[in-house]
């Protein structure tokens, strides 16, 4: 029986080391400088483009989740499982909020001057778009669910 030299545990420990190397700090704690959580300032339910991003998160959380559904479906891959994406594309929507409450102008002043589209810099954590991103892919499943009791019904 041959062996491996790399198995799955060394496996884990390198990737481990290596991203302990690519995140470690190269900042004396003296020098570095204080970043704060933010909330987002004047953060509403309104639904037009120029003065609320909702309907964007909506249409994010739909897009994001309705195409994994299917090719889920159509692949019968178990990582690809309606739990697994729904959890996962709901996740990502709230890791993308923390990192608008961290990532913001008050806290990278430098962002500010760069012509950075909107949304790499964000605007503080907001649970409205988190809640807007999360209804997204609540249609998104309800979609993929309708499709697949019209096709059982069809089938009959």
């Amino acid at each position: 029986m041959k062996t491996s030299a790399l198995r799955p545990h060394n496996f884990s420990v390198i990737l481990l080391l290596l991203a302990q190397a690519l995140v470690g700090d190269t900042i004396p704690p003296s020098q570095r400088p204080a970043v704060k959580w933010r909330w987002a300032r004047g953060d509403h339910w309104k639904t037009t483009a120029k003065m609320s991003d909702k309907l964007e998160h909506f249409v994010g959380g739909y897009i994001g989740t309705l195409p994994l559904l299917v090719i889920g479906d159509a692949s019968g891959w178990p990582w690809l499982s309606d739990g697994v994406v729904v959890s996962s594309v709901a996740g990502a929507a709230f890791l993308w909020e923390v990192k608008d409450a961290y990532y913001n102008p008050e806290n990278f002043p430098s962002e500010r001057e760069k012509a950075r589209p909107y949304h790499f810099v964000g605007d503080g954590f907001s649970w409205r778009d988190m809640v807007a991103s999360w209804a997204g892919v609540a249609a998104a499943y309800g979609t993929i669910m309708l499709a697949r009791y019209l096709a059982e019904k069809r089938g009959q």
